[in-house]
Parts: C-alpha cells; sequence; structure tokens
C-alpha cells in the first residue's frame, strides 16, 4: 500500500519509528484504549510492543498500513488499513486514541484525511469498519463520516472464551 504523510488542521500523520516503542506500549496497555478491541489482549510487555511495532512498521506491506497520529509532535493514536484486498479495491479501516483526547474531534479530522488519502492515492472504492456492538463512540463517529451499517455478526470474535458481536459499516468512496 502507498505510505505517505498525512496532515490536518491539527495533526500530522506520519510514519511509525523505533522510538515509538513507549507510546505503543503505554497506549495498547491502557484498558481504555483496549476496551473494544476483541482482537487483541492489551499489551503486557515491551517485547509485546516491540513485536506490534514491528508490524506497523513494516511499510512495504501489501495488505496494511498504519499511521502514527500526533498533536504538536506527540503521538496520540493510530489509524490505518488492513485486509486490503486489491481485487475489490477494498479495505477495512482500523483505529484508537489516547483517552485524553477523546471528544475533542481528532479522530474525525484524522480519518476525513486518511479516507481522502484512500480515495485519491490508494484508489480505494469501499473501506470496511468492524465495531463492536456496545462501542457507541466509534459507531457515532463512523455515521458523522458517512458509514453505513450494513449488517452485524453475532460471533465476530472469539474473545476469552465469550463470542463479541460486532456491526460491520462500509463507505463508498465517490
Amino acid at each position: 500500500m502507498h505510505y505517505k504523510k498525512l496532515f490536518s488542521k491539527h495533526l500530522l500523520l506520519r510514519k511509525f519509528h523505533k522510538g515509538d516503542i513507549d507510546f505503543i506500549f503505554k497506549h495498547f496497555s491502557d484498558a481504555n484504549v483496549t476496551r473494544f478491541l476483541y482482537d487483541q489482549e492489551p499489551l503486557k510487555s515491551i517485547e509485546e510492543a516491540s513485536k506490534l511495532l514491528s508490524w506497523v512498521m513494516d511499510f512495504d506491506s501489501q495488505d496494511h498500513i498504519r499511521w502514527c497520529i500526533t498533536l504538536k509532535d506527540i503521538p496520540i493514536g493510530t489509524c490505518g488499513f488492513h485486509l486490503y484486498d486489491a481485487e475489490m479495491k477494498s479495505a477495512e479501516i482500523g483505529y484508537d486514541l489516547a483517552y485524553q483526547h477523546w471528544n475533542k474531534g481528532y479522530m474525525t479530522e484524522a480519518l476525513n484525511v486518511v479516507l481522502h488519502h484512500a480515495k485519491q492515492n490508494l484508489q480505494l472504492h469501499t473501506v470496511n469498519a468492524c465495531v463492536a456492538t456496545d462501542n457507541t463512540f466509534s459507531q457515532k463517529l463512523l455515521q458523522k463520516l458517512k458509514f453505513v451499517l450494513v449488517k452485524t455478526d453475532p460471533n465476530k470474535h472469539l474473545y476469552r472464551g465469550k463470542y463479541y458481536p460486532h456491526h460491520i459499516y462500509s463507505l463508498v468512496l465517490k
């Protein structure tokens, strides 16, 4: 996937680098950030953070791309695409933000520039999002961005012995 630095009014979305290891560990071990991430346990060690950082730093990947969302040069979250399907020109979007930055419009701002990039530079036609049914903040964000609820999967993720239902949203980029 084609990577480039992205800018918005308040944010810089950039590549991750090795110096982001402490942010990755702190961010993905925070119970607020990981509350609805039913496909990954909260990080418990720097070694786990290092594996995740290696994945987000795979800039030559053909199936995913992830940006570090920064505010005044301080990392505050991540966003990007995974499950890229070149034939269908589609991908799934994922995002997370440090708790102290919730409800300030930063994720809306970040996703707007990422979706514009997806249309203009990645030539994506469809962007999907998978959101836990009890994650109402994320659902409102997607609806604000004109994503449409297409279905609910009652058994999307098996996490700690329990299945968690998820809404599947979709956005056709025009």
